[in-house]
């Protein structure tokens, strides 16, 4: 890898934006463009973001409980095709 990259990509989490990139480098354009494609938007601060996966479920500690149906723990139990 070259000491100075033309382009380059910084990325970060924060619970503001999820995920976060900063494209930087003499060439930032093609940074910029690959973050387009890969579906960032663009932030008033001039960086990117894309939302991260809804993390309410794993806040409130939700579970889901097992089923206890025969079949999804006795393979015999499953109806064949």
């Amino acid at each position: 890898m070259p000491p100075n990259p033309l382009a380059e990509i910084r990325l970060a989490y924060s619970r503001a934006a999820a995920l976060a990139a900063i494209a930087h480098g003499e060439q930032y354009q093609w940074a910029n463009a690959a973050l387009d494609q890969a579906g960032f938007t663009k932030r008033d601060d001039g960086s990117d973001s894309m939302p991260g996966p809804d993390v309410r479920p794993a806040r409130h500690r939700r579970t889901r409980p097992l089923a206890t149906s025969p079949a999804y723990h006795d393979p015999s139990a499953v109806p064949r095709r």
